[in-house]
């Protein structure tokens, strides 16, 4: 029985490994990507995207809503808000070129804030 439920596990988590394969990928290519400048190329990418489909935009909307609604209660309550609305962010820029613009120096902003707090204690 073990040795059945050993190969059952590895084949659940190589299903799973190749399902999050790309969310891996276009994370890193979104962090190695120049600061001030990471969500407008993340917006270019999924313009240029080749398999852009309805049912995927549609799924990025319901969770960014989704993600959207844990943040706020995650404001209220201890939580990672902040990484609730990263998420949201990132899943919204990719619809639209001014949101990417707009989050891209929001998020120069936010460091350049970040550095100067921590020269200052």
């Amino acid at each position: 029985m073990s040795i059945a439920s050993g190969t059952f596990s590895r084949v659940v988590l190589a299903a799973v490994s190749s399902l999050l394969d790309p969310i891996r990928r276009a994370s890193r290519r979104f962090a190695a990507a120049p600061v001030g400048q990471r969500f407008v190329a993340h917006y270019e990418r999924r313009q240029a995207a080749e398999e852009h489909s309805k049912l995927l935009a549609v799924l990025e909307w319901v969770l960014a809503v989704v993600f959207l609604c844990l943040a706020l209660v995650f404001v209220v309550l201890p939580g990672p808000a902040i990484l609730c609305f990263a998420i949201v962010g990132a899943l919204l820029s990719s619809h639209s070129r001014g949101l990417a613009q707009l989050l891209d120096r929001t998020d120069l902003r936010v460091r350049a804030y970040a550095a100067k707090f921590r020269r200052k204690r």
